[in-house]
């Protein structure tokens, strides 16, 4: 089902927050001080291209691929054609993943969880509405999206209280 599939697809982000989140308590504990943001997204995103490389044999047979090093050759020579979509999509990911970590660090992982729940269904908004370069216009959503994304929203108002303040204040 879709449902568990989107469910399935926020374990591994959600564990990684929580480790993160202990982390940077430890850090606050021991060491009396705020960790670096820069220095935990750098190492977590090393790990992960670790992990990457590691598997992308693996990986490229399940796509079907064919000759890594041609597909890695034909990578290259996109990027050394337009280097400028690959930059601005690198410094876009670097400022979205300092602002999570800022976010998990001045918070929790459950707000961190539900705001990447929110990010996804906001970026699938944007892809849709906007002709991007390279990718071309987007799927039309239909109301079933619209619908999860309001759910999501009434999720976040909830978890932070939002909607139970603005209840206090009707009663007033």
């Amino acid at each position: 089902s879709p449902a568990l599939l989107f469910v399935l697809s926020l374990a591994l982000p959600a564990l990684a927050s929580v480790l993160k989140e202990k982390l940077f308590a430890d850090a606050r504990a021991q060491l009396k001080e705020e960790l670096n943001v820069f220095v935990v997204n750098t190492l977590g995103s090393s790990g992960q291209a670790v992990c990457v490389l590691l598997l992308l044999p693996v990986l490229a047979e399940l796509q079907g691929v064919g000759d890594i090093g041609d597909y890695l050759q034909e990578g290259a020579e996109a990027f050394g054609s337009s280097p400028i979509w690959p930059c601005f999509y690198l410094a876009t990911n670097l400022l979205f993943n300092v602002s999570v970590l800022t976010l998990l660090r001045t918070t929790s992982a459950v707000s961190v969880s539900l705001a990447m729940a929110l990010a996804v269904p906001i970026t699938a908004v944007a892809f849709a509405s906007c002709d991007i370069p390279l990718l071309g216009p987007g799927q039309p959503l239909d109301r079933f999206f619209g619908f999860g994304l309001i759910l999501i929203i009434a999720g976040l108002c909830l978890y932070h209280g939002w909607l139970k303040g603005s209840q206090k204040k009707a009663k007033e």
